[in-house]
């Protein structure tokens, strides 16, 4: 696995996928969920593992319902936690060590699973991510500290109050969407990179 694909996991398992102890051994196990199954196929072939079709409980909305995952038990699920993963990631998730040089990989894993692309009502490029307040209060810090400008706010989710999402618009956005998207990436959600493709080649938010 190339250090690329190792950042875009660890940000897109931050977003849409957890780990936890397996019943029968004990040891950690990496779960991926997503509702696209493209990019949930690429990443089968990334760790090796099957795509299982899952149903969600009534609490999720219908278009959230039928979902695929894949897991894997491994040295992988380690190596992960050795970042900074933890198993309660929804409620205790703050800071992960990232690679430098591969942020844009580690963000676009993030965004494809818990990221949006769209436009505003005035049609200007849009930026959303979300996730638990720890973990995006710390995103936050990250992507200010990196020189860019991005909002951070509460919200309930699913009937959950320990939501929080990060969005910016327009020339804020731009830079974020050129670091994630931009070039060739190996991994990628082609739904999201072809909206983001739209803006990046233009260069206009």
């Amino acid at each position: 696995m190339t250090p690329q694909d190792f950042n875009y996991l660890l940000g897109f398992t931050l977003a849409d996928g957890h780990i936890r102890p397996e019943k029968s051994s004990g040891n950690p196990c990496l779960r991926l969920m997503s509702t696209d199954l493209q990019i949930i196929e690429s990443l089968a072939r990334l760790i090796n593992g099957n795509v299982k079709p899952m149903k969600r409980g009534k609490n999720w909305p219908d278009h959230y319902k039928t979902c695929y995952s894949v897991q894997k038990t491994d040295q992988l699920a380690k190596d992960l936690m050795v970042r900074g993963l933890v198993t309660r990631k929804a409620y205790e998730q703050g800071a992960v060590r990232f690679d430098e040089e591969y942020f844009g990989d580690f963000l676009r894993g993030f965004c494809d699973g818990d990221g949006c692309i769209g436009q505003t009502c005035k049609g200007t490029l849009n930026l959303q991510f979300a996730g638990g307040v720890n973990l995006l209060s710390w995103l936050r810090e990250v992507l200010n500290q990196r020189g860019y400008t991005i909002h951070y706010r509460s919200m309930v989710k699913y009937g959950f109050n320990h939501w929080a999402k990060l969005d910016c618009s327009g020339r804020n956005a731009l830079p974020i969407v050129e670091l994630m998207y931009g070039g060739k990436p190996s991994l990628v959600l082609g739904r999201k990179m072809e909206l983001a493709s739209k803006y990046v080649s233009s260069g206009t938010s």
